[in-house]
């Protein structure tokens, strides 16, 4: 074997070696050669992170339902137009909600306040398309356009996307894949190596949030938690 041969073969014993003790020696306090089995087992856990085919896990794909994203966007649209109108004066009639979601039909608008209905319309629902409602003389209809309906179903998946992945952190599994598909414009795709317990990952993913109101203890902010219990003579009180 020439010289030149066996440099190469040296230098790439050289990286084999080197690569195996940073898998298996270095941790966060420096090389440290395993000294028992469990030891060895638990750097390479800590290094090598298998997938879902070879690890094992939970796969599933989640459907968002962006239809009642906006479902919920034009039923506060209806809200705000009867608040704004009792707020201005303006009488209106039936405020019609369409079943597409997309439409909204405004009856019996005073023929006096048009003018201040049209600038309700214009400054508090800018996404919103207003004309004249066909067959009626002070009828209206608000129209939600395609590009705003595509705006509000990215962020609405956006959101899950977050929430999800906020909801996935809390398992503490290592790497998770959590996209969405490509395949549908409402899926997400999430896999959890090592988590074997579908129920639990769903019953995770799928839980509803919760809004708490508490009442403030006092009625200035202090400048830190050590400020507060001062105050309160290292007690807060119940529920602060």
């Amino acid at each position: 074997m020439n010289t030149a041969l066996q440099y190469k073969f040296g230098f790439i014993f050289f990286v084999i070696l080197l690569c195996l003790g940073g898998i298996l020696c270095v941790d966060a306090a420096g090389f440290k050669f395993p000294t028992s089995g469990s030891q060895l087992e638990k750097n390479l856990s800590d290094r090598i992170h298998l997938g879902l085919d070879l690890r094992g896990g939970s796969h599933l794909v989640v459907q968002v339902q962006l239809q009642d994203a906006l479902e919920q966007h034009a039923a506060q649209a209806v809200d705000l137009i009867k608040d704004q109108a009792r707020n201005k004066n303006v009488r209106i009639g039936d405020v019609s909600q369409m079943p597409d979601n997309a439409r909204i039909e405004v009856h019996d608008v005073d023929a006096n306040a048009v003018s201040t209905f049209r600038d309700i319309v214009s400054n508090q629902l800018s996404d919103w398309t207003l004309s004249d409602l066909a067959g009626e003389s002070n009828g209206f209809l608000l129209s939600l356009s395609p590009t705003a309906q595509a705006t509000l179903r990215q962020n609405t998946m956006d959101q899950a996307l977050e929430t999800i992945t906020r909801r996935v952190n809390a398992l503490g599994l290592s790497e998770p894949t959590i996209a969405f598909t490509g395949r549908a414009e409402d899926e997400i795709l999430i896999e959890l190596p090592g988590e074997g317990n579908p129920s639990r990952a769903e019953a995770v993913i799928s839980r509803g949030g919760q809004l708490g109101l508490t009442l403030l203890a006092d009625d200035a902010p202090y400048a830190s938690q050590a400020e507060a219990l001062a105050a309160h003579n290292g007690v807060l009180p119940a529920g602060a």
